[in-house]
């Protein structure tokens, strides 16, 4: 019975991690399968698992791809921004006073 109580346990743990991001990737597995992954797996099976996470993996690699691109882009456009605020002296780019109240955004000047 404690040994239940410990997979339970565990199961929980992973269920009340707070998790962020765009893709998910979740092999299937059946419920069996599932709670054997908090057990002490054979080789063959941690081979299984990897494999099948592979699998579920590829068809995303695209998505994957884009999203990593599009944060690259954000980060090369803030170091840009950074640099050219350090080498005017100061200067920066920010929000003067007036907010478009549409949107709530804050205009430029």
């Amino acid at each position: 019975m404690l040994g239940a109580a410990r997979v339970i346990d565990q199961i929980n743990e992973v269920l009340q991690q707070r998790y962020s991001g765009d893709i998910s990737i979740f092999p299937r597995h059946t419920p069996r399968q599932l709670l054997r992954m908090f057990s002490n797996l054979s080789a063959d099976e941690l081979r299984r698992y990897i494999r099948e996470g592979e699998q579920a993996t590829w068809p995303k690699l695209e998505r994957i791809r884009q999203q990593t691109q599009i944060s690259r882009t954000f980060e090369d456009g803030l170091v840009w921004l950074k640099n050219r605020d350090r080498f005017s002296g100061g200067a920066s780019l920010k929000p003067r006073g007036r907010t478009d109240r549409r949107t709530g955004s804050a205009s430029l000047h």
